[in-house]
């Protein structure tokens, strides 16, 4: 399953990485007779106004096809929409659009992952917090430790932070 996953991630990233050429250049004008996701044989295609959007079986690349490189292409050599004809401003944006949106992507995903799973709280405070003391009659209730206390040292033995003093903690319980 994992193979599958890995696949279906670098098959998004390609995506998205060429929707952004793909952007770019259609919203300055620019022609764009081919956009493909994948490479090898075609297993889903669609013929649009003046693209063809094609998935392709093996989701390990992708393109953008203008008509400057297509032979077959009815578009005369001089017209001005044509990715060789604009200004070198222009086509350094198509060309780095296909990172740019991906940095963008990584961007979002960052934040819904922030969003919904959050970021680790570091607790840079010496000692071992204890979030629970699950019951009254438990070792810990009967040390007189509660819910929320801190532990700052362990048979005179000061802890430090993070998980370092966890282990000392937890190897004093044991002992």
């Amino acid at each position: 399953m994992s193979v599958f996953a890995a696949i279906a991630v670098l098959g998004l990233l390609v995506a998205v990485h060429e929707l952004g050429h793909f952007l770019a250049a259609r919203l300055q004008g620019i022609h764009v007779n081919r956009f493909s996701i994948g490479f090898g044989p075609v297993v889903l295609k669609y013929q649009g106004a003046e693209t063809e959007y094609a998935l392709r079986a093996f989701p390990l690349g992708g393109f953008v096809g203008l008509p400057d490189d297509d032979p077959d292409s009815d578009i005369p050599a001089n017209d001005p929409d044509l990715m060789q004809n604009r200004p070198i401003m222009d086509r350094a944006i198509v060309i780095s659009a296909g990172v740019i949106a991906n940095l963008i992507f990584a961007y979002l995903v960052f934040v819904m992952q922030a969003g919904v799973i959050g970021i680790q709280e570091i607790n840079l405070e010496p000692g071992v917090a204890v979030p629970q003391v699950i019951a009254a009659d438990a070792p810990a209730a009967q040390a007189g430790l509660q819910n929320g206390d801190v532990v700052v040292a362990v048979n005179g033995q000061t802890l430090g932070t993070g998980e370092p003093a966890e282990r000392v903690f937890m190897d004093a319980i044991q002992s």
